[in-house]
């Protein structure tokens, strides 16, 4: 398997990553972020996975693919400024959208179309939660996608021949 690399997901403008951001989310949503994820973080935050493309097997037997368009920001991002078109690729933005249907779930990246990635802290354990689907075209129905975050990168292929 190729080695998980990173290029820009939310555009030419981006707060930097800091470690602050991530221990003020986790006390602000009341759950520590695997630690495989944080490690991540300082390549990742905002950006798009070299291998960013899902297969999946549906129910029915069809094949499905999933995509990671971009990994969300961390950061905190303003109302209004040089920074709010980002608003969206936030996990406090994306949070907001699924809580009250998904109160278990932390997003932290989105495919294409505004479906998200999440952790599913009701499922697996406080540290290692489960990989999620929240799917933005069915009122946010929750797929399950893997058992812990390592497991969902594993999975990761290339969209690339």
């Amino acid at each position: 398997m190729d080695t998980l690399t990173w290029t820009s997901g939310v555009g030419p403008v981006q707060p930097n990553f800091s470690p602050r951001n991530i221990a003020d989310l986790e006390q602000e949503i009341g759950r520590r972020l695997p630690s495989a994820f944080k490690a991540l973080l300082p390549d990742a935050d905002g950006g798009r996975p070299s291998r960013n493309v899902l297969h999946l097997m549906s129910g029915d037997g069809q094949k499905a693919r999933l995509w990671i368009s971009t990994f969300l920001l961390t950061a905190p991002i303003p109302d209004s400024g040089e920074l709010a078109p980002l608003r969206m690729d936030s996990i406090r933005y994306a949070r907001d959208l699924i809580e009250d249907e998904h109160p278990a779930c932390v997003p932290f990246a989105r495919d294409p179309s505004d479906s998200y990635f999440a952790f599913d802290y009701s499922k697996g354990d406080k540290d290692n939660p489960a990989i999620v689907f929240l799917d933005s075209e069915n009122s946010y129905e929750l797929v399950e996608l893997t058992d812990t975050f390592e497991e969902f990168l594993d999975y990761l292929e290339s969209d690339e021949p």
